[in-house]
């Protein structure tokens, strides 16, 4: 007699077939998923490194630096070629809305730390700060800052401290001069870290223009600290890299974030001076085992 159907017991064979087959297939699958997003991450470095060239040509300044520094990244270059895509490794699986709360930052976690007779105090840039001694106007395309230094006896009954910080990003303050006598600024800092370059504010005259970074713009990739303000680094020198912090600092031992920032099968992927991208392992990237790419000089 003639079959035109299969027996129970043979569908059940050919679906554990299939079911073995598909689960023989996962790591292959996902091997090839994974080198995707490492292409698609050594894309994004290249990217990267020329969209450095674009910051600089839309930089009006004269002798513009072609690398941004520690308190600029990411926002420059990211808000000159406007993708911010690029400065997301693909391998990261933390939504964008998460990073953003992680990294999020507005001018308020600023503060400036005042030096005085008994001890110091610190100055926070929030504008909806309404202690007597800080006021905050809006001038249209700036706020401008006015701060009394809080101390009872103020010999001086004036503003102590006046700066303007631009709405654009970056964010930019420009040091204001009054006719009193200002309190000694010391440092400023960012979420309770000193901002780099802003370790003694003493030595910044009254008329300077400094860039604010910390806007919350996401990025996966650290930036070489020793290339920061540069025109130009050596073809060999380490630039910016897959990185679980913002920025790689030579002068501390960065083993633990090359480690955590090894997403792709191990290996960090690292853009060189010379436009280059390539891989490597959290070891040979270590600054103490190679300090040499990590130095611009």
């Amino acid at each position: 007699m003639k079959r035109n159907a299969f027996t129970l017991i043979e569908l059940l064979v050919v679906i554990a077939i299939i079911a073995l087959l598909a689960i023989l297939m996962i790591p292959t699958v996902n091997s090839a998923l994974s080198i995707a997003r490492n292409v698609e991450c050594t894309s994004n470095l290249n990217e990267i490194g020329k969209a450095f060239g674009v910051a600089q040509l839309a930089d009006n300044s004269r002798n513009a630096p072609l690398y941004p520094t520690v308190y600029q990244w990411p926002e420059i270059p990211q808000t000159a070629v406007g993708n911010g895509g690029i400065f997301m490794c693909p391998e990261d699986a933390t939504p964008l809305e998460e990073k953003k709360k992680e990294t999020g930052s507005n001018l308020e976690d600023y503060a400036l730390f005042l030096q005085q007779e008994k001890g110091g105090m610190y100055i926070s840039f929030k504008t909806t700060d309404a202690r007597p001694y800080r006021l905050v106007f809006d001038r249209g395309s700036y706020w401008e800052f006015w701060f009394e230094d809080g101390r009872l006896k103020d010999i001086d009954g004036g503003v102590d401290f006046v700066f303007h910080v631009t709405k654009t990003r970056p964010h930019v303050a420009e040091f204001q001069d009054v006719p009193h006598n200002t309190p000694r600024i010391t440092s400023l800092t960012f979420k309770e870290k000193t901002v780099p370059g802003w370790e003694n504010l003493s030595l910044n005259a009254k008329g300077d223009d400094v860039i604010m970074g910390g806007s919350g713009l996401p990025c996966d990739y650290g930036l070489n600290r020793s290339v920061a303000g540069r025109t130009s680094v050596a073809p060999d020198t380490i630039v910016v890299l897959d990185y679980d912090a913002p920025i790689a600092n030579y002068g501390e031992n960065v083993s633990e974030n090359l480690e955590a920032g090894a997403r792709h099968m191990g290996k960090n992927n690292v853009l060189y001076g010379s436009g280059s991208v390539s891989s490597h392992t959290p070891i040979e990237l270590d600054p103490l085992m190679a300090p040499g790419p990590w130095r611009a000089d």
